[in-house]
C-alpha cells in the first residue's frame, strides 16, 4: 500500500471513532433528559406526604406546569 492509501484509511477510522463518539454521547445525553421528564411527571414535587406541583392530564395549572420545566432544564444543565 501507498502512503496515501495508508493515510486515507487512518482518516476515515478516526472520523468513524468521531462520529460514533459523538452519536453514543447524544444519545446517553437524549436517554438521561428522557429519564428526567419520566421523573418530573410522576413525581412532580414531592414532600414526604404532600404533592406540591404534580402534573396530571388536563388539570396541571400553568405554575407547576412551569416549575417542572425548569427543573428538566435544570437537570439538563451540565
Amino acid at each position: 500500500m501507498s502512503k496515501d492509501k495508508t493515510q486515507l484509511h487512518y482518516n476515515i477510522i478516526v472520523l468513524l471513532h468521531c462520529l460514533l463518539g459523538t452519536t453514543a454521547f447524544a444519545f446517553f445525553c437524549f436517554y438521561l433528559l428522557l429519564a428526567v421528564i419520566a421523573g418530573a411527571t410522576m413525581l412532580g414535587l414531592r414532600l414526604v406526604f404532600i404533592i406540591i406541583h404534580p402534573i396530571k392530564w388536563g388539570a396541571t395549572l400553568m405554575n407547576s406546569f412551569l416549575f417542572n420545566v425548569g427543573l428538566i432544564l435544570l437537570c439538563s444543565i451540565r
